[in-house]
């Protein structure tokens, strides 16, 4: 098992490819997925050259997942959560 993280590209391929703007590159670096603007298409999972984003395949009301490296706490003036 290895643990592949985003990671938050100054140029993110997967944002590019999002036809409806559900992944965003956020001012303070962070590219953050936005579930309810997702079609599903999946071309930011094909446009991620490391293979970051994933599709949630078992799931009935599928969408993609990936790090948004805890914006909400970035937001809020806090740190990233810790990995442990």
């Amino acid at each position: 098992w290895i643990k592949r993280q985003c990671r938050h590209c100054q140029e993110p391929a997967c944002v590019s490819a999002c036809l409806v703007g559900a992944m965003q590159k956020t001012p303070e670096g962070p590219v953050v997925y936005d579930k309810s603007r997702c079609m599903g298409c999946r071309y930011c999972m094909v446009a991620c050259p490391d293979g970051i984003p994933r599709y949630e395949w078992d799931s009935a009301a599928p969408a993609v997942t990936k790090c948004t490296m805890c914006y909400e706490r970035l937001a809020a003036g806090d740190r990233p959560a810790p990995t442990t």
